[in-house]
């Protein structure tokens, strides 16, 4: 039996991506087919991406994306604007009535700010232990202020690293046992769904960048505005 596994971004979850070195390129494309199917499907200027990862080198996002090259800034700068732009949404947009950006959006008939994308290709490398702790803020705040992670992990570096915020808060995708599995959350014994559903006995195929031909195609209609950074009032 074969279906189609769509992974929750704009009204859920974040998404991990576990990588090893033997499955480093099968995790990359998965990794960056993810962010260009939320791209391509999005409502023109309604999401923006925000990426943090190595200066040069060949399965960086922007690589997917020639023409494109943001002015670079560092860990901290992004996810400092980030932090403001969450707070900014939380104080002006959401209410108990509606606690999420997705429940306004909804109510109102329009976007009163875009949804951000945070994509880390390189995770832990050269983050430190302030710019860890405030990526997990990010990954429990964001997703309900339309700011929403996902993230390639070097998994060979996990065991020295305190991942306890990350586990409650995203979808996981990693490779054991020669096969690749789909986790809500980290956890390596209870499965975290709602409903208790235990999604890793189930095998994965993970999803590819298109043809060459379709991927520029793709490319060349894209939103340019997809790009500008996170933009905070002066």
């Amino acid at each position: 039996l074969e279906t189609l596994a769509l992974v929750p971004i704009i009204n859920g979850q974040n998404v991990i991506f576990l990588s090893l070195v033997k499955i480093k390129k099968q995790i990359t494309q998965a990794f960056q087919s993810l962010i260009l199917r939320l791209i391509v499907t999005s409502p023109k200027g309604k999401i923006h991406l925000t990426t943090i990862e190595p200066q040069s080198h060949d399965e960086n996002i922007l690589g997917i994306f020639p023409n494109q090259h943001q002015e670079r800034q560092s860990i901290e700068d992004n996810l400092n604007k980030l932090s403001k732009y969450i707070s900014l949404v939380r104080k002006e947009y959401l209410t108990d009535n509606y606690p999420t950006l997705v429940e306004v959006v909804a109510e109102m008939g329009y976007y009163p700010v875009p949804h951000y994308i945070l994509a880390i290709s390189d995770f832990p490398n050269s983050f430190s232990e302030n710019a860890v702790r405030q990526l997990i803020t990010i990954m429990r705040k964001g997703p309900a202020c339309g700011v929403h992670t996902i993230m390639m992990v070097d998994a060979e570096k996990l065991p020295n690293l305190d991942l306890e915020g990350l586990d409650k808060e995203a979808s996981v995708i990693s490779y054991e046992d020669d096969r690749f599995i789909f986790r809500n959350g980290m956890s390596q014994s209870e499965p975290s769904d709602e409903f208790g559903f235990d999604y890793s006995s189930f095998d994965l195929e993970l999803d590819q960048l298109p043809t060459p031909d379709l991927l520029e195609k793709l490319i060349t209609e894209t939103d340019v505005s997809v790009f500008d950074h996170v933009n905070l009032p002066s």
